[in-house]
């Protein structure tokens, strides 16, 4: 069994890379209205947040396992 965390990287490309989260990163940065920024930044930089620490887990659960 390989350590890279290839199931944390798929399911996180799957996430931001189909069109209701090519729409949410669309809204959380590149919007023309500052409301809609604002409410979408937080959430976009938690779930960034969330899938950084389910790959470190994954990293470091394939480690301690071989």
């Amino acid at each position: 069994m390989k350590r890279w965390p290839w199931i944390s990287l798929v399911a996180g490309a799957v996430m931001l890379l189909n069109p209701v989260g090519f729409g949410f990163l669309r809204n959380a940065f590149f919007s023309g209205e500052q409301l809609s920024r604002n409410i979408a930044q937080p959430v976009a930089f938690s779930l960034f947040a969330a899938i950084a620490a389910a790959i470190a887990l994954e990293w470091w659960l394939r480690r301690r396992s071989s």
